[in-house]
């Protein structure tokens, strides 16, 4: 699908310079789109997310999905968000290790993650 955007801009100059509802041109929407859907069907399996701070947010790290299995989040630290870190949805086989959990407004750790292991973080307030 978004391989027809070049060519959609080369043969028919109204594909870029015409505007849709909220001012985007159809090759805006169309790449958006697809990338979209790319990126919804790819899932989020064996990431690492380690060495971040993560601070004032609503979550401030979230896993889910059915195909986020083996991602690991180490050694953060993840302050001042509502909740600090929520995984569920088919979200499976997380390792949360060494993180800083600290402040979180709601709560620090929402797990529905079947064979998540948590250790060693630092959780407080």
């Amino acid at each position: 699908m978004t391989g027809a955007v070049p060519v959609l801009t080369l043969v028919l100059p109204w594909w870029s310079e015409a505007r849709l509802a909220g001012g985007l041109s159809p090759n805006f929407l169309v790449a958006a789109v697809g990338l979209y859907v790319f990126f919804v069907l790819l899932g989020s399996a064996e990431n690492v997310v380690v060495g971040n701070t993560v601070r004032g947010n609503r979550v401030g790290i979230r896993v889910n999905n059915l195909d986020s299995v083996g991602n690991t989040i180490s050694t953060n630290r993840i302050e001042g968000n509502s909740i600090g870190v929520q995984a569920y949805g088919g979200a499976s086989d997380l390792e949360i290790t060494d993180n800083s959990i600290v402040n979180s407004a709601d709560t620090a750790l929402i797990l529905d993650a079947p064979r998540t292991v948590v250790r060693g973080d630092d959780v407080r307030g």
